[in-house]
């Protein structure tokens, strides 16, 4: 199975091999959280703005952050509705727009603070990464071990929530025990954006 790429989302996941190394880069653009109550909305919201303030701060760019916080102000016409928070994301990466880079890890510092909205959903989709990246990298005998040990968990009953759980934890084993814990990690992020991007 491919890995299951939302165009309309901007997602980008593309893996090379180099020096027998594997690297995997993720390409991200800020998705609304259409599907999400409007409480998450709002947490992910903050949790964005929150992220690029300290991110900012932190770098020296104090004076940009002050310029997004009074524009989002000016926008909303406060500085406390959902709103607010809103258009203090949308300022946030659009003044990032030429980082990338900075902007994809101020979004992810905030979703990593927050609850995954769908945990189902998550689960299934670091299944699917594991096996792009495995199958990607020159590693389907990784991938064939996780699938067939979580395909025995789950009763031989693939497509099922067990099975992807299973799969996930069983490819976060593997690529501990075979040292490659910035893999998980990439799968891990990816699944997390396609979670908070669903």
């Amino acid at each position: 199975m491919k890995l299951l790429i939302n165009i309309k989302q901007n997602f980008v996941f593309h893996a090379c091999l180099a020096a027998s190394v594997s690297c995997v880069g993720l390409v991200l653009a800020l998705t609304p959280v259409s599907e999400a109550s409007a409480q998450n909305k709002t947490e992910y919201y903050k949790s964005v703005a929150s992220s690029c303030q300290k991110t900012l701060q932190s770098n020296g760019r104090s004076a940009l952050w002050l310029d997004i916080e009074a524009a989002a102000a000016t926008d909303a016409g406060n500085t406390s509705s959902d709103t607010f928070y809103k258009r203090e994301t949308e300022h946030c990466e659009s003044n990032l727009r030429g980082e990338k880079p900075l902007w994809e890890q101020i979004r992810f510092n905030a979703i990593s603070t927050l609850p995954i909205p769908n945990q189902d959903y998550y689960e299934k989709r670091l299944a699917e990464h594991c096996e792009s990246l495995l199958n990607n990298t020159k590693r389907p005998d990784w991938w064939r071990l996780v699938r067939k040990a979580a395909l025995n968990d789950a009763g031989g009953k693939i497509n099922s929530p067990y099975y992807y759980k299973r799969a996930g934890e069983h490819c976060a084993y593997v690529l501990r025990e075979r040292k490659r814990p910035e893999d998980w990690h990439l799968i891990d992020k990816s699944a997390r954006l396609d979670a908070f991007n669903q």
